[in-house]
């Protein structure tokens, strides 16, 4: 992907001139109809001590976990969740229960991109 937004940027400017799309991206359809997967939904109350240990596991590619987390990001997260870009690391946080209580993923952000989590 970072190579195709150089290619992009170097055709805006002028300085190559690239061949017409063969046809549409699949990536817009690749997260589009996500599976719903079961989970539990009902809120979470009590004193951190009480939900620990929070064991932190990373999520493997092609997982039920990697599932669960997509989903979870889809359902939950105010921007909802696409296509991830370039290397990835995900980890799922679950409480004492076995309840998902955190997603944490964390990626290389590309040079010059739009960082949705910087400050304009």
């Amino acid at each position: 992907m970072a190579a195709r937004m150089l290619l992009l940027k170097l055709e805006r400017a002028g300085h190559i001139l690239l061949p017409p799309r063969r046809g549409p991206s699949p990536n817009g359809q690749r997260n589009r109809l996500m599976a719903a997967v079961d989970h539990a939904t009902d809120p979470i109350g009590g004193a951190l001590r009480d939900l620990q240990p929070l064991p932190v596991n990373i999520v493997a590619p092609g997982s039920a976990d990697l599932r669960l987390f997509n989903a979870l990001l889809v359902g939950y997260h105010y921007l909802g969740h696409r296509n991830t870009v370039g290397e990835n690391l995900r980890y799922l946080v679950r409480d004492r229960l076995g309840r998902p209580v955190a997603c944490l993923l964390f990626g290389l952000e590309v040079p010059g991109g739009r960082g949705s989590h910087v400050a304009h």
